[in-house]
């Protein structure tokens, strides 16, 4: 029986085949065979997994660099999601579908307090501790961040920042992904298309929305790729280095867009990304949105057709525009709304609503309506272009 991804990872090529010395060597893993027919729906979910099973990243908390070693991938991409105390059943949503139907477990959970790492590392993940590696915290309760422009807020927008320039500095490859996330196709394989066909630094989800005085949010940075080299790096130092924590992170980078001085500039093309970067910038590519609320750039109908949920633009969803936060419930609540389009994949509990691991319903456990999708990967054989309002493609910097 072949031995999940997170299981194999420990294991020397060479031994690689021999699922039984593995299992002799790592008991963890080989508990996790055991304990269901499919023990990939159990590493789903560490949170439901015995205290007798030990995960491979559990202790590492403490020391980013042998944490990174244990989750990236071969090609040094690690996802890292950032984390808050109030928002554990969002974060359990998150992974979960990353897992799932993202195909992918190279990813930490970045707590930033000890609020917010208690609850982490009850959830099981593989979780890291800002402030035990030197991300810059100010000392704000940074788990009753869950008002938009509040300190904590503030605190929390800029910790990431600072995080993911400390972590591309390490020489690795960062996808930063917000919570309020529901992953709907392979990860690694959308991203790798773009980056491979356009050839950009970093790719983000364009926006455009409007705010007082004509203020534009040209893009959003809730969920980007980025590869680590020294444009990259510059642009998050320019990011991170002159910004204030008396406002957030999106506005200000987003202020610099098509200033003379600014260390990035739009491309949407692999001609255009080479002219950009041979000018000492770095690229950034925007693909379409990925936002499907009133207040945003609807995507589907509530609920969505299959061919809506699974439309081959959408790697994921991101609940970035919600009149009523982070609730798991309410009207007009993130949780609410993504219970209206059936990505709210698990119960309060962190429990799959559907599948072979899901809790029965009437004597069966239910399949999701549309995922996964037939199409495994976003955005393969094109590029994710931004169309302006006239269907243009959006016209780059360079």
């Amino acid at each position: 029986m072949l031995l999940h991804p997170v299981c194999q990872r420990q294991l020397p090529g060479a031994a690689r085949g021999i699922a039984v010395v593995f299992a002799l060597l790592f008991v963890s893993c080989a508990h996790v065979q055991a304990l269901l027919p499919d023990p990939a729906e159990q590493l789903y979910t560490p949170w439901l997994l015995p205290r007798s099973v030990h995960l491979p990243y559990e202790g590492l908390e403490s020391d980013l660099d042998a944490l990174l070693r244990q989750q990236s991938s071969s090609e040094k991409w690690i996802t890292v999601f950032m984390f808050n105390a109030p928002i554990k059943w969002w974060t359990m949503n998150c992974i979960y579908s990353y897992m799932k139907y993202g195909h992918a477990h190279n990813y930490v959970v970045a707590a930033p307090d000890e609020a917010a790492l208690k609850v982490c590392l009850e959830m099981r993940v593989p979780c890291l501790d800002m402030t035990a590696v030197g991300v810059r915290v100010p000392n704000v309760s940074i788990s009753a961040a869950q008002s938009w422009k509040s300190a904590g807020y503030y605190a929390l927008v800029w910790a990431k920042v600072d995080l993911v320039a400390q972590i591309l500095r390490r020489g690795y490859h960062v996808h930063f992904s917000d919570v309020d996330v529901v992953y709907l196709r392979d990860v690694w394989r959308s991203y790798a298309h773009v980056f491979s066909a356009a050839g950009p630094d970093a790719v983000f989800m364009e926006e455009q929305w409007v705010g007082a005085k004509g203020y534009v949010n040209m893009f959003n940075t809730g969920v980007y790729a980025i590869r680590s080299n020294p444009r990259s790096q510059a642009f998050m130092a320019q990011w991170y280095g002159n910004g204030s924590q008396a406002s957030g992170n999106q506005p200000f980078i987003n202020s610099f867009a098509h200033r003379p001085h600014a260390s990035f500039a739009f491309c949407n093309s692999a001609p255009s990304c080479n002219l950009v970067k041979r000018r000492g910038r770095a690229a950034l590519l925007l693909h379409a949105p990925q936002s499907p609320t009133a207040s945003c750039p609807p995507l589907f109908d509530n609920p969505p057709h299959e061919d809506q949920g699974c439309h081959p633009d959408l790697l994921y969803i991101h609940y970035i525009c919600s009149p009523r936060g982070w609730g798991v419930k309410g009207p007009g609540s993130k949780g609410h709304m993504a219970q209206n389009h059936m990505l709210q994949l698990l119960d309060v509990e962190g429990r799959p609503l559907y599948g072979p691991a899901a809790v029965e319903v009437d004597g069966r456990r239910p399949s999701h309506p549309f995922l996964p999708c037939p199409q495994p990967a976003a955005w393969v054989g094109y590029l994710p272009m931004v169309l302006d309002q006239q269907g243009q493609a959006y016209k780059p910097d360079a």
